[in-house]
């Protein structure tokens, strides 16, 4: 997964039209990380030879553009309706060849209650950040979500008005890979020419924790 983060993060350098000497912090997430620790970002570090990597990068503008607004929520007693228990550090071994033998080193996960969780969170999020941002739902230029199911992607856009022309799918290409999903929506959106300077975008999130959120950027 290293190898594939420091290429996404050459071209998003490259794409932000600065210098790798510039980047200041790296922020690297992965479900399936290399190694449980070090924080996986200080391999992007040495790959890319930087002292830090991004494979989004973000700065601070006094331009009319940039992240408008950003939600965060969560809801920890779902916590084990998405999750992966072994390996774990509550075990002295952190893995037994009985929890494999119980198949508890696979992820779970309660697909009809995260289905019904995330169509209605990922709308709450989508109307409580364009509220913090003083703008309406008429106003997006682009949705991009959490590629996690196509048809929580469907339902979204139904229940919010959206045509499917301004929602950005490609699950079908790739499945769920989690947290680059957004990432490679959003390069693939602007290579098509689908994001344009001046477009209201609004990219959205749900995942295990339950956690959710969504971001209102001015591009």
């Amino acid at each position: 997964m290293g190898a594939k983060a420091a290429i996404a993060a050459t071209a998003a350098i490259a794409a932000a039209g600065i210098d790798k000497s510039e980047i200041d912090l790296v922020i690297y997430a992965a479900l399936n990380p290399d190694c449980f620790f070090p924080g996986n970002g200080v391999f992007i570090e040495e790959l890319l030879g930087l002292k830090t990597a991004g494979a989004v990068v973000v700065q601070a503008t006094e331009e009319d553009r940039g992240v408008l607004a950003s939600v965060l929520h969560s809801q920890g007693r779902f916590a084990k309706d998405v999750w992966l228990e072994v390996p774990t550090a509550v075990v002295r071994e952190r893995v037994t060849p009985g929890l494999i033998e119980q198949g508890r080193h696979y992820p779970t996960m309660d697909g009809e209650l995260v289905f019904k969780h995330a169509t209605r969170r990922f709308c709450e999020a989508v109307n409580e950040v364009l509220e913090r941002g003083g703008h309406t739902i008429d106003e997006v230029d682009l949705r991009v979500p959490h590629q996690a199911n196509q048809r929580i992607t469907e339902a979204v856009g139904s229940r919010m008005g959206l045509p499917a022309q301004k929602v950005v799918s490609n699950i079908e290409r790739y499945g769920n890979t989690t947290a680059a999903t957004i990432p490679i929506a959003l390069s693939e959106a602007v290579a098509a020419g689908r994001i344009q300077p001046g477009n209201l975008v609004v990219t959205l999130a749900f995942g295990s924790g339950f956690t959710w959120g969504a971001d209102l950027i001015r591009w």
